[in-house]
Protein backbone atom coordinates (compact mmCIF):
# COMPACT_ATOMS: atom_id res chain seq x y z
CA UNK A 1 0.00 0.00 0.00
CA UNK A 2 1.32 3.70 -1.39
CA UNK A 3 1.89 6.20 1.66
CA UNK A 4 0.96 9.63 1.25
CA UNK A 5 2.81 12.61 2.82
CA UNK A 6 0.37 14.97 3.88
CA UNK A 7 2.66 17.19 5.63
CA UNK A 8 1.41 19.22 8.43
CA UNK A 9 -2.36 19.01 8.72
CA UNK A 10 -2.90 20.56 12.49
CA UNK A 11 -1.36 23.24 14.74
CA UNK A 12 2.46 23.49 16.43
CA UNK A 13 2.06 25.69 19.09
CA UNK A 14 5.49 27.46 19.20
CA UNK A 15 4.74 29.97 22.41
CA UNK A 16 5.71 34.03 22.51
CA UNK A 17 6.57 35.47 19.06
CA UNK A 18 10.30 35.48 18.67
CA UNK A 19 11.80 37.84 15.82
CA UNK A 20 15.10 35.42 15.42
CA UNK A 21 13.50 32.66 15.15
CA UNK A 22 12.16 31.07 11.47
CA UNK A 23 8.64 29.77 11.50
CA UNK A 24 6.86 26.81 9.37
CA UNK A 25 2.71 26.82 8.04
CA UNK A 26 0.69 26.32 10.71
CA UNK A 27 3.05 27.26 13.53
CA UNK A 28 1.06 29.50 16.67
CA UNK A 29 2.60 32.40 18.15
CA UNK A 30 1.34 34.68 20.79
CA UNK A 31 2.35 38.46 20.53
CA UNK A 32 1.21 40.53 22.71
CA UNK A 33 -2.36 39.53 23.80
CA UNK A 34 -3.22 38.22 20.34
CA UNK A 35 -2.30 34.42 19.06
CA UNK A 36 -1.52 34.36 15.20
CA UNK A 37 -0.99 31.07 12.76
CA UNK A 38 1.77 31.41 9.95
CA UNK A 39 -0.21 30.73 6.30
CA UNK A 40 3.00 29.73 4.97
CA UNK A 41 6.90 29.53 5.96
CA UNK A 42 7.77 32.60 8.02
CA UNK A 43 11.40 34.10 7.75
CA UNK A 44 13.10 35.45 10.67
CA UNK A 45 12.32 38.83 11.62
CA UNK A 46 8.89 38.85 9.83
CA UNK A 47 6.29 41.07 11.77
CA UNK A 48 3.28 39.24 13.28
CA UNK A 49 1.46 42.37 11.30
CA UNK A 50 2.69 41.08 8.02
CA UNK A 51 -0.40 39.49 6.48
CA UNK A 52 1.20 37.87 3.30
CA UNK A 53 2.52 35.58 6.70
CA UNK A 54 0.56 35.51 9.63
CA UNK A 55 -3.18 35.17 10.35
CA UNK A 56 -4.95 36.67 13.49
CA UNK A 57 -6.32 33.75 14.98
CA UNK A 58 -7.25 35.14 18.44
CA UNK A 59 -7.23 38.97 18.81
CA UNK A 60 -8.17 40.43 22.11
CA UNK A 61 -11.10 42.81 23.15
CA UNK A 62 -8.33 45.65 23.61
CA UNK A 63 -7.07 44.96 20.35
CA UNK A 64 -10.85 44.47 18.42
CA UNK A 65 -11.37 48.05 20.50
CA UNK A 66 -8.27 50.29 18.96
CA UNK A 67 -9.32 48.71 15.34
CA UNK A 68 -12.82 49.80 16.22
CA UNK A 69 -11.79 53.48 17.01
CA UNK A 70 -10.42 53.09 20.73
CA UNK A 71 -7.10 55.54 21.10
CA UNK A 72 -6.18 54.88 24.50
CA UNK A 73 -3.92 52.28 26.53
CA UNK A 74 -4.77 48.68 27.30
CA UNK A 75 -4.42 49.54 30.56
CA UNK A 76 -6.66 52.61 30.33
CA UNK A 77 -9.09 50.06 28.53
CA UNK A 78 -8.92 46.95 30.99
CA UNK A 79 -10.06 50.06 33.54
CA UNK A 80 -12.88 51.37 31.10
CA UNK A 81 -14.00 47.37 31.20
CA UNK A 82 -13.89 46.93 34.42
CA UNK A 83 -15.54 50.30 35.51
CA UNK A 84 -18.48 49.60 33.25
CA UNK A 85 -22.01 48.25 34.72
CA UNK A 86 -22.19 44.24 34.12
CA UNK A 87 -25.74 45.01 33.08
CA UNK A 88 -26.73 46.03 29.34
CA UNK A 89 -29.62 48.28 30.05
CA UNK A 90 -29.43 49.55 26.58
CA UNK A 91 -27.88 48.83 23.03
CA UNK A 92 -27.72 51.93 20.34
CA UNK A 93 -31.30 51.83 21.46
CA UNK A 94 -32.44 47.99 19.60
CA UNK A 95 -33.19 47.20 23.47
CA UNK A 96 -36.25 47.91 25.64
Amino acid sequence: MATVNLGRVSFVLKGDWDNTATYKRLDVVYGGSSSYVAKTNVPAGTALTNTTYWQLLSGSSYDIAVENGFTGTETEWVELVASLDSRVTELDGALD
